[in-house]
């Protein structure tokens, strides 16, 4: 297997030995993807994230888009060293290159982009911050009440001072 900081030149490389090739996978993603014209884009958004789960979750749940078999091959890969050394690495190593706490810095990092995108989206539909913390909250982005929700908001001056920005904006926008 290959070093994990080369899991994005990797990528590229599975990707070149892919692409026109009558690998089953290759071709599944070809039917897919035939009369789009921007597979090629839709390909390289795995370069664009940290680790190759990060990718595949993003593809899945953010995108809507059926993730490239490169990027499958490679988590394959990863899984497959983990599954045949279980003792040597645990799957944060393996996944994460042996950064212990990463994935909860890049989760908490990833839901202060998640809220405050929703704080956009809020703030141009002129929701109320309990109506867009609601919205977060069932829409299965935050695991608590939205009280608890608006309560790290209001301690996080960073989220509130944006929430401030958006909401001026929004009735700046309406007023003209």
């Amino acid at each position: 297997m290959k070093e994990y900081e080369d899991w994005q030149e990797w990528l590229k490389e599975i990707r070149e030995d892919l692409v026109g090739s009558d690998d089953f996978l290759e071709a599944a993603y070809r039917q897919i993807y035939e009369q789009d014209r921007h597979a090629t884009i839709v390909r390289e958004l795995a370069e664009s994230y940290g680790n190759p789960l990060e990718a595949l979750y993003r593809y899945i749940h953010v995108h809507g888009l059926y993730p490239p078999p490169e990027l499958l091959l490679i988590i394959s890969e990863f899984y497959g060293s983990y599954r045949h050394n279980p003792n040597r690495n645990s799957l944060e190593e393996v996944f994460f290159n042996g950064d212990k706490g990463s994935a909860k810095k890049r989760k908490k990092a990833s839901d202060q982009i998640l809220w405050r995108l929703a704080l956009m989206t809020g703030a141009r539909n002129n929701y109320s911050l309990s109506e867009v913390a609601a919205k977060f909250v069932a829409d299965g982005f935050y695991h608590g009440e939205v009280s608890s929700l608006k309560k790290r908001h209001d301690r996080d001056e960073v989220s509130k001072a944006h929430w401030k920005e958006l909401k001026k904006e929004a009735a700046e926008k309406k007023d003209n």
